[in-house]
């Protein structure tokens, strides 16, 4: 069978879209994870706010900055798979002498897990 760049390009094209959807889930369900534990945190301060002791303080604190420290980490997940996707097109471009990295990169921009309020919800901290 004859090599066709078309051929690789629309196979490398349906391999980046599962990579995003993987991506994609993975954010969204890992700051709705975060955003729970934050409710979850929030609801127990409050319930016991006219009681709290310092164990509740310790573990209201523990819960924060756990979850600040996820949503730092899932900034930088984010941020490696941004900068992975770049560097994955060029390199097909460069190789298959096709041009898909810039209408692909275009297209990751308004994907779920760039777009994701991961500032949001750090601010609500």
């Amino acid at each position: 069978t004859a090599y066709k760049a078309s051929d690789s390009a629309a196979r490398f094209q349906e391999l980046l879209r599962h990579e995003l959807g993987s991506v994609n889930y993975f954010v969204d369900l890992h700051l709705q994870t975060v955003v729970d534990e934050l409710r979850s945190t929030c609801t127990k301060l409050f319930e016991k706010r006219s009681q709290l002791t310092p164990r509740d303080v310790e573990q209201v604190e523990a819960g924060l900055l756990s979850s600040a420290k996820e949503l730092v980490e899932t900034r930088q997940f984010v941020d490696t798979n941004w900068i992975g996707f770049c560097k994955i097109t060029k390199k097909f471009d460069k190789y298959a002498k096709v041009r898909i990295g810039g209408w692909f990169l275009a297209r990751v921009e308004r994907e779920s897990f760039v777009t994701a309020p991961i500032l949001g919800v750090a601010l609500a901290l």
